[in-house]
């Protein structure tokens, strides 16, 4: 692969990757986020959303 092509989508990575971290940062400065005591509290959570079909949804945001 030209190296001209790798620099490009390495580029195109750290965007996409600062554009996630600033919408994470985002949602947690509104406090859209769930707080879990213990790792099984996570696991149910998860399970509920998936039973729900919530697993279309990261965030309200379809993916």
């Amino acid at each position: 692969m030209p190296a001209r092509t790798v620099i490009f989508e390495e580029a195109c990575k750290l965007e996409a990757l600062r554009c996630a971290a600033r919408d994470g940062a985002s949602a947690f400065d509104r406090a859209e986020f769930e707080e879990f005591a213990d790792a099984a509290g996570l696991l149910a959570h998860l399970d509920a959303l998936a039973a729900a079909g919530a697993s279309e949804k990261v965030m309200g945001a379809p993916i």
